[in-house]
């Protein structure tokens, strides 16, 4: 089934105007490539300075067992999972920082899920579940940070089972094992996976659960961020800085998504016509990109549902 879908994906690619503007992206999650600390990050301080106190507090709290979760929710592309990453690291130096892969599609999603969160400890070099004694084990790994975050829309259809999911590892994981549950708006448009039943107030006051909202990244910090990458690629690849106009445009048009606007910045600068005119996006290349986003949209959010 997924070969067939490919093979469909790609002939309706090879058919589109973004075949010969296509760029080059180097590696997943374009926008950590160029954050290597916390000045790099976009976003505002104090929503930084919230989440360090929070990260922090979540790791140094005496517990006797179980390990804390952190809940943020915001729109897409307002920098959580980059900022989750950077703090975790600037505060406590050596860690182990995991994500959560959804790699398929079908029944197998949930356990997939469950084997990610329960196996945690092994991330930082033993098991976290004790099978036999039903109590935790004793952790001497370093810290570990799980992200857990696009979820699939399986969760909303069973979110009992996500609970009692997330109460297993509030009672039973590794204390120096933290949880950050990742909720973004789009997920939750898209596909019907909302605060309220994914992890209501309830629960979030049972298990001690911290939540932390973020805002779209604002357009100056946006267009700060942008100059900053822009100028690393242009020595990259030999081109002229981007103009003030250009970063302006892309950071209006981002709507305060600060993944889209680095990768329309990458798209543009690495775009193989070369000779790009330095100050807006041309209307062929948002043309070729609506049409890829609308082939791959098919396929990611199809509206129909399985009977």
């Amino acid at each position: 089934m997924r070969s067939k879908t490919n093979e469909w994906l790609l002939k309706e690619i090879s058919n589109s105007k973004i075949h010969t503007i296509l760029p080059k992206l180097d590696g997943p999650g374009i926008d950590i490539c160029y954050v290597n600390c916390e000045d790099d990050l976009a976003v505002h301080k104090d929503k930084l300075k919230e989440l360090r106190i929070c990260i922090k507090r979540a790791l140094t709290t005496t517990r006797v067992v179980g390990g804390p979760i952190i809940l943020l929710v915001g729109p897409t592309g307002s920098g959580k999972t980059t900022a989750v990453e950077v703090l975790s690291r600037s505060v406590f130096g050596t860690v182990n920082v995991v994500q959560f892969l959804d790699e398929g599609i079908g029944y197998d999603e949930y356990t997939e899920i469950e084997k990610f969160v329960l196996s945690s400890g092994v991330y930082g070099g033993q098991s976290v579940m004790s099978s036999e004694s039903g109590k935790s084990l004793e952790c001497t790994s370093p810290i570990t940070v799980m992200i857990l975050e696009n979820l699939p829309t399986v969760v909303s259809e069973h979110p009992s089972r996500f609970h009692n999911l997330l109460r297993l590892h509030s009672t039973r994981a590794c204390v120096n094992c933290l949880l950050v549950l990742i909720l973004s708006s789009s997920t939750f448009t898209e596909n019907d996976l909302c605060e309220r039943i994914i992890c209501p107030p309830t629960l979030c006051s049972e298990l001690l659960i911290q939540r932390i909202e973020f805002n779209p990244v604002a357009p100056t910090l946006v267009v700060k961020a942008l100059s900053r990458i822009g100028n690393i690629l242009a020595k990259q690849l030999g081109l002229k800085l981007p103009s003030r106009q250009l970063l302006q445009s892309i950071a209006n048009d981002c709507s305060g998504d600060i993944r889209s606007a680095v990768n329309q910045l990458h798209f543009q600068l690495t775009s193989e016509r070369g000779n790009w005119n330095n100050s807006t996006l041309p209307h062929s290349h948002r043309d070729g990109v609506l049409s890829l986003f609308r082939t791959i949209g098919k396929i990611l959010y199809c509206k129909s549902k399985l009977k």
